[in-house]
């Protein structure tokens, strides 16, 4: 049984950008409070938004390693 990748890549590109900014947002509200908190306390306050960060481009990069693989085989074959 062959898996046709093809038929996810409009999924994968809008959760991707959904992603990116989830990370965006995540990022400014950490520069936001980065004038507001002192350093000591800033990453206990921040540890959410960075997890978050993380999960996000952690989901991207898979999905694109997934991809890629793929996108790297049909290159080859044409």
């Amino acid at each position: 049984m062959a898996i046709y990748l093809h038929q996810f890549h409009q999924t994968f590109f809008e959760e991707s950008m959904e992603m990116v900014a989830e990370m965006e947002s995540e990022l400014l509200r950490i520069e936001a409070n980065a004038g507001r908190i002192s350093s000591t306390s800033m990453f206990d306050a921040d540890r959410e938004a960075l997890n978050t960060i993380f999960r996000a481009a952690h989901s991207v990069k898979g999905g694109a390693a997934t991809f890629g693989s793929a996108f790297a085989k049909a290159q080859l074959a044409a």
